[in-house]
């Protein structure tokens, strides 16, 4: 699960720099294990136009192996990704209801065995309720969810909501701004892509097995 926020609204310039990073973060995740990806806007009612199911099969039955032409894959994650992420201004809706939804995703979608599953929480904006936000991490642990913090941007602390960790650091990656070209972006984006498709808190999967569920939520809160 990608959690994308934009709690406090974003310019044209920014949003379509969220748009493209989220876009080709997932096709390369999908490249590495082809995992079942949802996309939903936080703030949007679940399973609108707006939204990527876990069980869509125009989406998550596609293995993106490399048979796609590079048009086709350009046009899928295109229209799938790009066209669903909105730019809207910031809503009331609180992080903390995001997570929890994020987990209520998780578990009321059937699944077809053992999976690891993430929630990938890109974070823009302060949030006004960081306390309850900190709390969330017991019900996120509890339920065998690892989350991923990347903070971007200067309207928030490299280091922030790193309270969501029982491990320290270690699952926290932070970029200064939304230009993803620097090498400095480049090396970060590439470890988050290895960090994703590898990390395994729970013993779910190995080298053998790794299936991955990954819900991704933009959060127009």
């Amino acid at each position: 699960m990608l959690l994308v926020d934009t709690t406090c609204g974003l310019d044209a310039a920014t949003c379509d720099g969220k748009r493209t990073f989220v876009s080709n973060l997932v096709q390369s995740i999908k490249k590495a294990h082809n995992p079942r990806i949802a996309l939903v806007e936080c703030g949007e009612p679940f399973g609108t136009e707006y939204s990527i199911k876990l069980s869509d099969p125009s989406f998550n039955d596609l293995n993106d192996d490399g048979d796609l032409s590079k048009t086709d894959r350009d046009k899928l994650y295109f229209t799938k990704i790009e066209t669903h992420l909105q730019c809207l201004p910031g809503t009331s809706i609180p992080k903390r209801q995001c997570l929890s939804d994020a987990v209520d995703i998780f578990n009321t979608h059937k699944s077809d065995g053992p999976r690891i599953r993430k929630i990938v929480h890109i974070q823009i904006c302060p949030n006004s309720d960081r306390q309850e936000v900190c709390r969330k991490k017991y019900e996120i642990f509890n339920n065998n969810i690892e989350i991923i913090l990347v903070n971007i941007g200067d309207q928030i602390t490299s280091g922030y909501n790193d309270c969501l960790f029982w491990n320290g650091e270690y699952n926290l990656f932070a970029f200064d701004d939304f230009d993803f070209d620097t090498p400095a972006a480049v090396q970060t984006t590439q470890q988050l892509i290895a960090h994703i498709c590898t990390s395994n808190q729970f013993g779910i999967g190995g080298d053998g097995q790794v299936r991955f569920d990954i819900l991704l939520i933009s959060c127009v809160c």
